[in-house]
């Protein structure tokens, strides 16, 4: 399976670090690549909001790795929520995306075809 490494708190194991694998899929959206629509606003819009859920997940994932490279424990424990709930926002951000193209750019495509 693909997917990336992360370190996380497995809560049912009373508080025990452990490595797992996230698949790729949580962080791609599934099917056709998306498109930025330079004229549309509503798409700068949304890759805006994209870009910064992106580069907030990236920070504290970032953060949370080194955190488990150093045994920080605690750090691990108080960045563990935080990336979950950031990755959660970039996936939302995602799917706003292709839901709006859905809705709005493949339809106009279709029609232009």
């Amino acid at each position: 399976m693909r997917g990336r490494r992360f370190t996380e708190l497995n809560r049912a194991a009373g508080g025990v670090l452990r490595r797992g694998v996230i698949p790729w899929s949580c962080f791609a959206p599934e099917g056709t690549p998306m498109k930025f629509i330079a004229d549309c606003t509503e798409c700068q819009r949304l890759w805006h909001e994209y870009s910064q859920a992106t580069t907030a997940h990236i920070r504290l994932d970032s953060k949370l790795n080194i955190a488990a490279l150093a045994h920080d424990d605690e750090a691990v424990i108080a960045l563990t929520p935080d990336v979950e709930t950031a990755a959660m926002a970039r996936s939302a951000a995602r799917h706003a995306i292709a839901e709006h193209e859905a809705e709005f750019h493949l339809t106009s495509d279709a029609a232009r075809a």
